[in-house]
């Protein structure tokens, strides 16, 4: 990311910015065929578009602005991307093995402002970077039941930055490749300096 959102205070959504738990949209498919040099591709379309609203239980720095303890503060975040993964079958049989690289594009904004009555700040800033990540997926299907578990990680390690997205999920699969899968749970983790 840019140094504008570098300089500053680490934000921690829940916390600082009154965020919880929210659901999103996110549409994907895949290719996968015989050739075995010839990577495998997946796209995946996630929509992320939250608001929240709090009053600040500390001073924090946004793009240059500081914004004061206890004004009130509404934030918007934007973190809609796409993904196209390039990966190999490991292994393919009741095991599944899935390694690659993904390139996650990011087409968003973030948004902070204080009441006008108050300080009056609004900062915006546009998120618009690709970043590549390590793709692990491993899945295994429960045998002569159609049932399967599965997990997938994109990690990132870099200069003392990381940023990790894991998911699990159970799901069922016809012989003919129809079925679907219900996630249990997704995490996403930043860390930074």
């Amino acid at each position: 990311m840019s140094d504008a959102v570098n300089a500053g205070t680490q934000l921690d959504v829940v916390n600082d910015l009154g965020f919880s738990s929210d659901n999103h949209n996110i549409v994907w498919a895949s290719i996968e065929h015989p050739i075995p040099l010839i990577p495998n591709i997946k796209v995946v379309s996630s929509s992320l578009d939250i608001g929240a609203s709090s009053v600040l239980s500390r001073d924090i720095v946004f793009n240059g602005q500081t914004y004061t303890t206890n004004e009130n503060i509404t934030t918007r975040i934007d973190m809609s991307n796409v993904e196209y993964t390039l990966y190999y079958e490991l292994l393919d049989n009741w095991i599944n093995l899935d390694a690659g690289l993904t390139f996650r594009k990011y087409d968003g904004s973030i948004a902070l402002k204080t009441d006008p009555a108050g300080s009056n700040i609004n900062e915006n800033h546009v998120l618009d970077f690709t970043i590549p990540l390590l793709y692990l997926k491993g899945r295994a299907d429960l045998p002569f039941t159609g049932f399967f578990v599965d997990g997938e990680i994109n990690v990132i390690n870099y200069n003392g930055d990381s940023l990790s997205d894991t998911a699990f999920s159970v799901g069922c699969e016809s012989e003919f490749g129809l079925g679907g899968k219900k996630p249990v749970t997704s995490y996403v983790q930043y860390g930074g300096r």
